[in-house]
């Protein structure tokens, strides 16, 4: 911790559960009767952190970080810096889970993730990442500011999301908290809605093992319950389709103004992500206009079984591009040169049989395939057995 002249006591007091402030006439947290700890007032701000980053303010604060804007030093460069929370410094398992979350956005190298440029940990044994300092709105506050967003405008995000995501995967990172509020919109010289995907607190390395994998075991729940999935409502093992239906979560609000799923309480809106099939988006907003093509690929994404979905983010940007292309067909047309695996991406997977649609309906194309080649073959033989027996 800072030392004890730069610790000034504040009126606010925190719940080390449920992470509450309250004023200091309140005693015990409300919600669960836990001891209320006295908050202290920031240490860091007007004061160098690692000898190089001059912090200047405080840019938010989540249940377990804060993040800073700083200037680095030597660079002149304006960075943003995540801590943990002064009061969760000797808890080890918090700790290890931000060093989870450094080891896993520093491994990762994309234009549509935030940038890492350093991670440490302070002669007080705090640990922080410095990342780039992003100027911008998230999508929470697009579509909260104008609603449902037109579909080729809403695509291009969808578009960069899911190539950021599918870069996240294949170095064997996943999410686990993909939503609109972690989707931040930039506007460059070229592009108003160029994306960046922030805050992998959540994220897991699928890689790790050992006491790394013992902080997200099977069995716990972390995310959002608006946008978790099913399995992971469940506290299931989970693969990259976890982060493919919260995709699909963000593309149905994004489109349709709200979510599928979204009660008074986080039970309740588990209960339904777990049991209740999501609606069209049609039925939700009657004049969106959505085209089918567009609601076959989100039905797809938010199938409750993970082997109805699709099995990686590149198969999902595909359906996506494939279903503008179709969105966008005259009368007569057909579809491009990938016409087979074009019908195969947007197949409906409503009223089919579980396990059928997405990669399981792949599978089954392949066995009848199979099947159907086995048959073909061995009725040919016969015929060739029995022009052979005529002849003699």
């Amino acid at each position: 911790m800072p030392a004890a002249d730069d610790v000034v006591p504040t009126n606010r007091r925190v719940c080390l559960v449920c992470q509450e402030e309250y004023g200091p006439e309140q005693k015990r947290c409300p919600k669960d009767g836990t001891l209320l700890v006295a908050l202290v007032a920031d240490p860091y701000i007007g004061k160098k952190l690692a000898d190089k980053y001059e912090v200047e303010s405080l840019l938010g604060s989540g249940g377990t970080s804060v993040v800073y804007k700083a200037q680095h030093a030597q660079m002149h460069r304006t960075v943003a810096i995540k801590m943990l929370k002064a009061h969760l410094v000797n808890d080890e398992d918090s700790k290890k889970r931000f060093e989870q979350e450094a080891r896993a956005v520093s491994c990762l190298t994309h234009p549509n993730v935030l940038n890492v440029f350093d991670v440490g940990v302070t002669k007080y044994g705090e640990p922080y990442i410095v990342m780039e300092y992003l100027e911008g709105n998230s999508l929470a506050d697009l579509i909260a500011k104008e609603g449902r967003l037109p579909l080729k405008r809403a695509a291009h995000i969808f578009d960069q999301a899911c190539s950021a995501l599918a870069h996240a995967h294949k170095k064997d990172v996943l999410h686990r908290d993909v939503k609109p509020s972690n989707i931040m919109l930039m506007q460059t010289d070229d592009d108003r809605d160029f994306v960046k995907i922030v805050d992998f607190g959540l994220a897991k390395l699928r890689a790790l093992t050992g006491e790394f994998q013992r902080l997200t075991k099977t069995g716990e729940v972390f995310g959002s319950p608006v946008y978790m999935s099913p399995e992971q409502c469940t506290g299931k093992k989970l693969d990259g389709r976890t982060d493919i239906y919260s995709m699909g979560i963000v593309m149905f609000e994004t489109l349709a103004g709200k979510p599928p799923f979204k009660e008074k309480t986080s039970i309740e809106t588990i209960r339904r992500q777990i049991k209740d099939n999501a609606p069209k988006m049609n039925d939700v907003a009657a004049d969106a206009n959505i085209p089918k093509s567009i609601d076959v690929v989100v039905a797809r994404t938010l199938q409750k079984n993970p082997e109805d979905r699709y099995e990686t983010m590149d198969e999902l940007r595909f359906a996506l591009e494939v279903a503008l292309t179709e969105a966008d067909r005259k009368p007569g047309q057909t579809l491009r040169a990938t016409l087979s695996k074009s019908v195969d991406v947007l197949k409906d997977p409503r009223g089919m049989p579980p396990s059928v649609s997405g990669t399981g309906l792949m599978k089954t194309l392949k066995r009848r395939s199979t099947v159907i080649l086995l048959v073909a073959g061995a009725i040919s033989l016969i015929i060739i057995a029995a022009v052979l027996l005529g002849h003699h």
